[in-house]
């Protein structure tokens, strides 16, 4: 078997606002519609509400998520899949790769290469050794652990649902696309900007509590690399053979989380491998990443605004929307807790229950209130960086269980900021030093699981 395998791309790190959502209601888009073999997966609510988040192919008898591929067509694909690598550091010898084998049961191996993905194969007989190598780009990196497999027979993509992308409808600037196939199922896809003749992606680039949103070229990320040891010229970092980039988000003010985003086309390539980055604040020089080439961007643009917020939907936990002239569509990153008026977002909790918990809490700090560190006191630090608006006053806290599959997360009340000191233990007993405009909170008492709202995952007839 010749096979040819190309590490799928994931460069553009989107850097996601936190923060409370404080919206009026947006009216929601129609919602998703199973057809007669593509069935929508919801997550349903004690109050009868719904959330859809995925997709299930009822003629395989499997999950699966619309891909492109790279005949230009889109497939459900399943999502029981290893990864795509090689046994050798040269990338030359094709393999599977379970990356972690506690929690994930594949079926499959999906290969992807700069269009999309190239094949689907079942899962082979097991092979000695635990280390894969990966193509980024040009380069072939690793090793990795993993459990490892032959590659099996072929799925042919006539075998997968197939759907097709509409036409844009509605009457003003933004418009929306669907997802649809021959056998009723229908799915928002993407908006359209009418003006530009292309589509494009909503994305919240306002501050960390925003009612705001923009609409990007379809192919798009957040950058934050510079050129320049001031941290004033952006720059992309594009894996060598991917192509279609669209316009990349960078701020204004490096190292301010809520500054709004500038939006820029990709324009030539740097020339060189000199690259900076931000570390709280801070510029310095940074290793190049291997296999990829490095582009400047051009002139800023102005993309379409957005409204976002959470829908109208009766009910307690609802989807946020991104809306524009009488069309809308959810974020897939965002659901609120009307009830709680938070974010949220569902995980495991302390209860074994999936709840949809809050989605902008705090990791909890192990720290003492005493310069001997024998008094035990749990904390949260809250970062800020100077010359920036101090960063939001924290609501929840979260600490983390490991289970032998993923984790239980706890959620806990935040106290108040006090002046006391606070300290860790580490080689010796250190004092807590709060990061400019930054805070120290108290952790208060644990909330009970029952306050958060719980869903069960079923498949819409």
């Amino acid at each position: 078997m010749n096979v040819v395998i190309e590490r799928r791309a994931a460069v553009l790190a989107l850097l996601v606002a936190c923060g409370r959502i404080g919206f009026d209601p947006l009216p929601s888009p129609a919602p998703d519609h199973s057809g007669a073999r593509l069935k929508v997966v919801s997550w349903r609510f004690a109050d009868g509400g719904s959330i859809p988040y995925g997709l299930y192919d009822s003629e395989r008898d499997e999950r699966c998520a619309l891909e492109p591929w790279d005949d230009g067509a889109t497939y459900c694909s399943p999502t029981n899949t290893a990864t795509a690598g090689f046994l050798d550091g040269s990338c030359t010898q094709p393999v599977a790769a379970n990356i972690d084998p506690a929690c994930d049961d594949p079926a499959y191996v999906a290969v992807f290469g700069p269009l999309g993905q190239t094949g689907l194969y079942e899962l082979g007989s097991a092979v000695a050794g635990t280390e894969v190598y990966q193509l980024f780009g040009s380069a072939c990196t690793g090793p990795f652990d993993g459990a490892l497999f032959d590659f099996g027979a072929e799925v042919p993509r006539s075998a997968l649902a197939a759907v097709v992308e509409t036409a844009p409808t509605g009457a003003g600037p933004i418009q929306l696309r669907d997802f649809a196939s021959s056998d009723g199922f229908v799915e928002p896809d993407t908006l359209y900007d009418a003006t530009a003749g292309s589509d494009c992606v909503a994305f919240e680039a306002g501050p960390q509590v925003t009612t705001a949103g923009v609409c990007v070229s379809q192919s798009y990320g957040v950058t934050g690399a510079y050129h320049d040891a001031a941290c004033s010229q952006p720059i992309i970092s594009v894996p060598d053979g991917l192509i279609g980039l669209g316009d990349i988000g960078y701020l204004t003010s490096p190292g301010c989380l809520d500054q709004d985003y500038v939006f820029a086309p990709v324009a030539g390539p740097v020339g060189d491998s000199i690259v900076y980055g931000l570390s709280a604040g801070t510029c310095t020089q940074v290793t190049p990443i291997a296999g990829a080439t490095d582009y400047l961007l051009g002139a800023p643009v102005d993309p379409p605004a957005l409204a976002r917020g959470p829908s109208a939907l009766a009910q307690r936990i609802r989807p946020v929307d991104y809306t524009a002239d009488g069309v809308a569509i959810a974020d897939p990153t965002a659901f609120y807790d009307a009830a709680l008026g938070v974010a949220c977002q569902m995980q495991l909790a302390a209860d074994g229950v999936e709840r949809c918990l809050p989605a902008d809490a705090v990791g909890v700090e192990a720290a003492y209130a005493d310069a001997g560190c024998t008094v035990p006191r749990s904390v949260v630090a809250v970062g800020g960086v100077t010359g920036c608006a101090p960063p939001a006053v924290p609501r929840y806290a979260v600490t983390n269980t490991s289970l032998a599959c993923g984790f239980e997360q706890s959620v806990f009340a935040v106290g108040s900021t006090t002046g006391s000191a606070f300290f860790l233990l580490g080689s010796a007993c250190m004092p807590i030093t709060p990061s400019a405009n930054g805070a120290i909170y108290v952790v208060g008492a644990e909330v009970a699981p029952a306050t958060f709202a719980a869903g069960s995952s079923e498949v819409a007839p």
